[in-house]
């Protein structure tokens, strides 16, 4: 079974998440990733494709298939959800499977388990699904207290659109502690935030030391109020 990892590259920011990614399926060569970025932002504004100019992962290569948008293949009198979600559904021309595999579409931050994906790919998981994540801000190890509700997953001649497939997630069976959104990362939010120790079921990017330096707390920072939780 094959399956195609779905996501949007909105700016150059998100290259690292997409690195993570590509690490986290490193060894489960059934795995293909979709990545489609738009010669305009959501808000209809010029902007640079990155994915093939900086993406620093050349041993990858083969790995993935880019869809590259032009501004007028995209609507441009609608809001900026409209658009994305208009992007969102370009991620189809990526597809070039079977209408049995799988696709597993979620925003760029959302890191499913490996585990999980390896589920997918063995067959061993009823489909649809949704991934229910834990939700890190700002820093490794800082957790907001609920689950996030990210990426589904089904096969591709069920899913109708992308746009689709990601409005209906919630409808979807949930599986808990599925992977990793790593939202604002180095950035400092931390509102209402947990602490909770990096384990084996962190995203390898963040438990191998492989992330940019600034997604670690800082030891000259204030610490910050956390509700504790282990």
């Amino acid at each position: 079974m094959r399956v195609f990892d779905c996501v949007i590259l909105e700016n150059e920011d998100q290259l690292d998440l997409l690195e993570a990614r590509f690490l986290e399926f490193e060894n489960l060569p059934e795995v293909t990733h979709v990545i489609c970025e738009a010669e305009a932002d959501h808000q209809g504004n010029p902007k640079e494709l990155h994915f093939l100019d900086d993406f620093r992962s050349e041993e990858w290569r083969g790995r993935w298939n880019h869809v590259a948008v032009k501004t007028d293949e995209l609507p441009s009198d609608c809001d900026a959800r409209s658009r994305k979600n208009a992007l969102r559904d370009r991620l189809a021309w990526g597809f070039n499977g079977k209408p049995a595999d799988i696709v597993m579409h979620g925003n760029i931050d959302e890191i499913p388990a490996m585990w999980m994906v390896s589920r997918l790919v063995k067959g061993e998981s009823e489909l649809p699904v949704t991934l229910n994540m834990k939700h890190c801000v700002s820093r490794a190890g800082i957790v907001l207290p609920e689950q996030w509700t990210g990426t589904a997953a089904h096969q591709r001649q069920h899913i109708g659109s992308f746009s689709g497939l990601r409005r209906r997630r919630k409808e979807f069976p949930l599986v808990i502690n599925a992977g990793t959104r790593l939202s604002l990362m180095g950035k400092l939010v931390y509102d209402m935030t947990w602490r909770k120790d990096v384990d084996d079921s962190w995203p390898r990017y963040i438990r191998e030391g492989l992330c940019p330096e600034e997604w670690w707390p800082d030891p000259e920072e204030p610490a910050p109020q956390f509700l504790q939780h282990n």
